[in-house]
């Protein structure tokens, strides 16, 4: 297996196969998620799923296909996604009306809204939808570019702005939340800039993770999208004054990409290393040399001791070097290596994922360190992520600086950027490879200049590479 630190792609690639987290599809851009990459997922949504329910927000199920009369409608506002587009023109043997795979769903969402709202009394309405999702994309990495992705997508009515921004704070938070307490990665947070807002959206928050190799990562978005929407698909309600009125709607996802982020993020040349949370398995017992006699005795006696851990014994007849090897790849974070010489003289040899070394640890005292150690697992990966997020980032004043810093560097570059969409598009024309993430601060009054048009600034933001 490549190293990480010399071929990050191959490396990724072969952690992810090796582990049994995905392998790729029949068609290309497509996984065949497994039962360890499947976990994850099912880890995230049961979290989100948890604040969601506790914020009133009720799951349903929408249809995969929309006509393409419909996106004809909001070309203009989703004209972002005109390129990733798959269309069905026919089915079976006949040609039919076109038809396109959802990219995403605020057009579904428009049209059941206007469904079922009618009165101010009916607001705000609070949805989310579990879903795959469909982009014809080129460049494809598995998790983290695929043509066919799982996400969530969380769609909201509200009769006023100032609600409509209580609830994207919620989401934001949410995810802030669930990226640093359940998937201990450091991230960025900020709202984007004008020309990298989700089309139709008048604010977009984000957060963004750095890869090893100094690309940005964008892994939660919320949207406010205004009346946008509301107005083109006719989503309204008869307001408390007998008047016809338009909702604010908003928007926030998170999807399958991280997977892929905490196996960037955390993974070593030995394979995944993952939070505790994300186990299903937290200590495994390795029994070595046929010890299955004693190991049978030591079975019964630790199980009592450690319930609330999810524990595994392996009483399989593989060579030790097999088992530790796989349990390092697979990310097991506690191994204890019993076999008929440590048994005999009362001693185990323990192994954390974070470690590289063995310890001998007596057997009376194996409880207690095991539990230690889980206890000190969590907090020692966001320290790490943590470390790694603000040795990527440098201040920067001028593009000359920038582009080196971020071109050959691999770091992300805090700048002072005149916020306009002029600007914006100016600089994407200039096909430098990189780009604003997102916006750290708004600048009320300073004699800073732009980094790239040097008119007065008017937010300090990140830009970088990304994927």
């Amino acid at each position: 297996m490549s190293l990480k630190e010399d071929n990050l792609v191959k490396w990724y690639e072969s952690v992810i196969s090796n582990s049994g987290i995905a392998f790729p599809g029949l068609v290309k851009g497509t996984l065949f998620i497994g039962h360890r990459g499947w976990n994850i997922w099912e880890k995230i949504r049961d979290f989100i799923d948890a604040k969601y329910k506790q914020k009133g927000i009720k799951n349903v199920s929408f249809p995969t296909f929309i006509p393409v009369a419909e996106i004809e409608r909001e070309k203009s506002r989703l004209s972002g996604f005109n390129p990733e587009i798959y269309l069905v023109s026919r089915s079976g043997d006949e040609e039919r009306q076109n038809f396109f795979l959802r990219p995403t769903s605020e057009i579904l969402f428009s049209h059941y809204f206007r469904n079922i709202l009618e009165s101010y009394e009916d607001l705000p309405l609070l949805f989310n939808q579990w879903c795959n999702v469909f982009r014809a994309e080129k460049n494809t990495k598995a998790f983290l570019r695929t043509c066919e992705f799982h996400w969530q997508e969380a769609h909201t009515l509200h009769l006023s702005k100032e609600e409509a921004m209580e609830y994207l704070k919620f989401f934001h938070e949410t995810y802030k939340s669930l990226v640093k307490d359940l998937l201990n990665i450091a991230f960025l947070e900020g709202e984007k800039t004008v020309n990298e807002r989700f089309p139709g959206s008048e604010k977009t928050l984000t957060l963004e993770a750095i890869m090893p190799d100094g690309q940005a990562l964008q892994i939660a978005t919320s949207h406010y999208l205004s009346k946008n929407f509301t107005e083109t698909f006719d989503v309204k309600y008869t307001s408390r004054e007998n008047v016809v009125s338009y909702p604010h709607q908003l928007s926030a996802g998170c999807s399958t990409r991280l997977i892929g982020a905490l196996i960037m993020s955390h993974g070593d040349d030995s394979g995944l290393v993952l939070p505790l949370s994300m186990f299903d398995v937290h200590i495994k017992f390795l029994i070595i040399n046929g010890a299955v006699t004693e190991g049978s005795e030591l079975h019964k006696k630790f199980s009592d001791e450690l319930k609330g851990y999810k524990v595994e014994w392996d009483f399989s007849s593989r060579s030790f070097g097999y088992k530790i090897k796989n349990e390092e790849m697979i990310g097991t974070p506690v191994s204890v290596i019993l076999g008929p010489s440590e048994i005999k003289s009362n001693w185990a040899l323990v192994k954390t994922r974070l470690s590289e070394s063995k310890v001998s640890i007596p057997m009376d005292q194996l409880i207690s360190k095991i539990k230690e150690t889980i206890d000190q697992y969590s907090s020692g990966l966001y320290s790490a992520s943590q470390k790694n997020l603000e040795s990527s980032i440098v201040e920067c004043s001028s593009l000359e600086e920038a582009s080196h810093e971020i071109l050959k560097n691999r770091k992300i570059a805090l700048v002072p950027w005149f916020d306009d969409l002029q600007n914006e598009i100016d600089f994407k024309n200039e096909k430098l490879g990189f780009g604003p993430r997102c916006i750290k601060s708004r600048i009320v009054a300073s004699d800073t200049l732009c980094f790239y048009s040097k008119k007065p600034a008017t937010a300090y933001v990140y830009f970088g590479r990304s994927y």
